[in-house]
């Protein structure tokens, strides 16, 4: 299977969480998020992290199966004022994440 990786920021921003929860880099932005070892309780991690990134998605998006671009492609239709305020912000809330793992 090819990995496509993202074309855009919010691409990205999304791919970077599905990665970070389910915890392998092998994913890319055409993958069923249960075929890449997505469940249940992973897709509310999801949900859950792209809330705190300011990425907008939905969960039905994400328990249907339906591929990271698919999915940006959806939520930008609805919601015309974006989905990610800045990579910045993106890359801060990971760094801090680690630091508060790294201090326990």
């Amino acid at each position: 299977r090819e990995i496509v990786e993202a074309r855009t920021p919010a691409e990205a921003a999304l791919l970077a969480v599905w990665r970070e929860v389910l915890g392998h880099d092998t994913i890319g932005v055409t993958d069923n998020f249960f075929e890449v070892g997505g469940d249940s309780l992973s897709a509310l991690r999801v949900l859950a992290l792209s809330r705190q990134l300011h990425i907008s998605v939905q969960i039905e998006s994400v328990l249907k199966g339906i591929p990271i671009g698919d999915a940006i492609q959806e939520q930008c239709q609805a919601d015309s004022t974006g989905l990610v305020n800045s990579v910045a912000e993106f890359t801060s809330i990971f760094t801090d994440m680690d630091a508060s793992k790294d201090s326990k």
